[in-house]
């Protein structure tokens, strides 16, 4: 699980995520959502204004924590198979 913005996400349980354009209701002003699909078919729509920054910067920041979580990831399993080795050794 990772945070961005005001959010919390599971970049591992997400299919796809979209930008959804619409008009407020009062016609004044654009909204922009954040549309998350998820491997299990829910579908959140977030509006940007509750993201707390726009769609570029969030795709942004999700691929950077994405990447940062999988390096982790395969960082931890390296250490475990490194300890592993030692263990057989002794």
């Amino acid at each position: 699980m990772i945070k961005i913005g005001k959010i919390l996400i599971d970049p591992n349980s997400v299919d796809t995520i979209l930008k959804d354009f619409k008009l407020s209701p009062n016609r004044e002003k654009a909204v922009f959502n954040v549309q998350i699909i998820y491997k299990s078919g829910v579908v959140k729509n977030i509006p940007s204004c509750d993201l707390g920054m726009s769609y570029d910067e969030f795709i942004d920041k999700f691929i950077k924590y994405s990447k940062q979580a999988e390096d982790t990831k395969i960082l931890r399993i390296m250490a475990a198979i490194n300890q592993q080795k030692e263990n057989e050794l002794i």
